[in-house]
């Protein structure tokens, strides 16, 4: 099996779950990445997030995946993301090399800007200083695993020149992906040379422009194919069709509405935020329509049904967006972790085979013109 084209797996870490306690939830969470392996998961991705466990909390997912790499012989280790603006550079990069040598090369690094003001609030940061500080910082870094030492004389950080030990030495360039929900984030990351990543919020014919987008700037920029762009998707998978959306309802629909208090998504701040104007277009789409309209469309958005179905739809949507990369997420909501164990091993075992065919047959096409048509 071409293991370029098998899914990975995203824990997003929201905690609603009642009755257990936090001890418990990490482990439980800790336990369904380490059997990824064992089902053929081609990563584990983790986020970051603070200071609100029902939406998400892994304050530190270099330290979670320290503990997944040391329990783990071969899967990636992926990064989801280290969000740039709340982190020192040099600490940023001193945890890269550390983790990308006690995983002996298995390290994927995502980098994001965070959307949150209870988290930049937490910070005590600017949140109209994001996309500043995210250059910055990343100019920073991507220096210092070239040459193995950091420095820099920016608006933020003032760092001298200072060696990085350990050093990889391993290059970031080809295992290096930002989380691109805005239009300004995914041209970035294609002219940066970084692989996009993004979560389904709309229907396929919605986010294809954006994918085509992405990869036509790519392209102009560096004079080759982009990268597959990756697709952080909740997936639920069932024997039976109707059973599929009853408990896709149930657990998307609570992750739905701990987004939108989380990033207050029903709010009107983004528009006065520096670098945030385009959420607030997406803020109004939320309160035009009506929450639980929104929360249905978000539902339906994301992936659900039988192996059979689930094929198809992941067929369909190729055929709209292009090829890209899957990141599954099961554990979402309340959801028990034997059923979520129970869909990570029936899509792994009979969806993950079709996905591979699929993909190896449309690379073995003649490759299709870049176009930002859908």
């Amino acid at each position: 099996m071409n293991n370029d084209y098998v899914p990975s797996l995203l824990m997003v870490m929201g905690h609603m779950h009642e009755g257990m306690s936090d001890h418990d939830f990490m482990h439980a969470e800790m336990d369904l990445a380490i059997k990824a392996e064992g089902m053929g998961y081609s990563a584990v991705w983790c986020v970051e997030h603070h200071f609100d466990r029902v939406y998400s909390m892994c304050p530190d997912n270099f330290v979670y995946l320290t503990y997944l790499a040391a329990k783990t012989e071969r899967i990636k280790i992926g990064i989801g993301a280290c969000i740039l603006p709340w982190n020192d550079p040099l600490r940023v990069i001193e945890k890269v090399n550390l983790l990308d040598i006690m995983s002996n090369g298995r390290l994927l690094l995502g980098l994001g800007r965070g959307l949150s003001r209870m988290e930049y609030g937490g910070f005590g940061i600017d949140m109209g200083e994001a996309r500043d500080r995210w250059t910055e910082s990343y100019a920073m870094i991507s220096q210092a695993q070239k040459t193995g030492f950091i420095e820099g004389q920016g608006r933020f950080w003032k760092q001298p020149r200072t060696e990085i030990a350990p050093f990889s030495g391993i290059p970031l360039e080809g295992r290096t992906t930002e989380i691109a929900m805005s239009s300004e984030s995914q041209i970035m990351a294609a002219r940066l040379g970084l692989k996009m990543a993004t979560f389904v919020v709309s229907p396929m014919d919605v986010l294809a422009p954006q994918l085509h987008k992405y990869r036509e700037a790519f392209e102009e920029s560096h004079g080759r194919p982009a990268p597959p762009p990756m697709v952080c998707d909740m997936i639920t998978i069932h024997e039976d069709e109707e059973e599929a959306l009853r408990l896709h309802r149930e657990a998307v629909g609570a992750y739905f509405f701990s987004l939108v208090k989380h990033y207050e998504l029903a709010g009107n701040h983004f528009k006065d935020i520096k670098g945030y104007e385009s959420y607030d277009a997406m803020a109004g789409m939320f309160k035009a329509a009506g929450l639980e309209k929104a929360a249905e469309g978000y539902v339906q958005s994301n992936l659900y049904g039988t192996p059979r179905t689930i094929v198809e739809k992941i067929r369909a949507n190729y055929e709209i967006a292009g090829d890209y990369d899957i990141s599954a997420i099961f554990s979402i909501g309340a959801r028990p972790y034997p059923q979520v164990e129970a869909m990570m091993r029936r899509f792994a075992q009979q969806v993950t085979p079709e996905i591979v065919k699929m993909r190896t047959r449309r690379a073995s096409a003649p490759r299709r013109p870049v176009t930002a048509a859908a």
